[in-house]
């Protein structure tokens, strides 16, 4: 019986970058910025001693991230497949605290 030879499928791993810089602007405030796109004023939430509710807080960021990233996933598996939906709202709570 002949010998197999297995060759693997050459996989090429993708690597995309997302650079940006955070700058301090005062206190408890910062800058996050990325080139073309308008600067963000980021603070600590209140919970943290943060001085600012109405400006966004990393731990909003972090929450955001996760929805918008499943929402936005979804348009595009939705549009891959050819479906078709009238609205997409996701809800999101993110919970920071210690476990006994």
């Amino acid at each position: 019986m002949p010998a197999t030879t297995h060759t693997a499928a050459t996989v090429r791993p993708k690597e995309f970058h997302f650079p940006l810089s955070v700058e301090w602007l005062g206190e408890r405030r910062v800058a996050a910025r990325v080139e073309g796109k308008a600067a963000i004023e980021i603070t600590p939430p209140p919970v943290f001693r943060g001085t600012e509710p109405t400006i966004w807080s990393p731990e909003d960021f972090f929450v955001a991230a996760a929805a918008s990233c499943l929402a936005v996933t979804f348009t595009g598996l939705a549009a891959r497949a050819g479906l078709a939906y009238t609205a997409l709202k996701v809800h999101a709570d993110g919970v920071a605290g210690t476990r006994s």
